[in-house]
């Protein structure tokens, strides 16, 4: 007789726990299905590549490094900026190779390397990236930058001060 009070008391006790855990199941199944279509989605967190403001150049931080951009056709133009020395490295997609000095333009956007491809060329930074612009205008905080992409390199990036001694990072050469 006490077994099956026990069990009748229990039973109620089972079928709510039951319940509750397919709640939960369902719960984590749309939680797992909004994650899926928003990694499926490139749109739905990634911001990079679209246009908007630049990053003003004395609060870009250090932006030296390897840049690259692929053409539609597939050809890659390359640049080394050196923001310690204020000097770059173009390489063009015929194996062209000029270097030089570049300099920041008066409103503290932008950046103008004199030899470019065809002549001179104004760099802007946006999302970590250097964009080519179109034109050299004046920017300001609200200008929207739009224009060729040179995504970091940053598995080759480059060193612009030799590390302290005892650092766990130095220059591979």
């Amino acid at each position: 007789m006490r077994n099956t009070t026990i069990l009748l008391a229990a039973a109620p006790l089972a079928l709510l726990a039951a319940c509750g855990d397919a709640e939960t199941d369902d719960a984590t199944n749309a939680d797992a299905t909004t994650v899926a279509s928003s990694e499926s989605d490139p749109t739905a967190s990634d911001a990079a590549g679209t246009p908007g403001p630049a990053t003003k150049l004395d609060e870009a931080g250090d932006f030296s490094g390897n840049y690259t951009y692929t053409a539609d056709d597939g050809s890659q133009r390359g640049v080394t900026i050196d923001t310690e020395s204020k000097t770059y490295k173009y390489f063009g997609p015929d194996g062209l190779t000029r270097t030089g000095d570049y300099t920041w333009t008066p409103d503290g956007f932008r950046i103008m390397i004199p030899e470019w491809d065809e002549g001179p060329t104004w760099f802007a930074i946006r999302e970590g990236q250097l964009v080519r612009l179109d034109e050299d205008k004046e920017f300001n905080a609200e200008t929207v930058v739009e224009g060729e992409r040179y995504s970091r390199d940053d598995d080759n990036a480059m060193f612009t001060r030799e590390p302290y001694l005892g650092s766990p990072v130095a220059p591979q050469n």
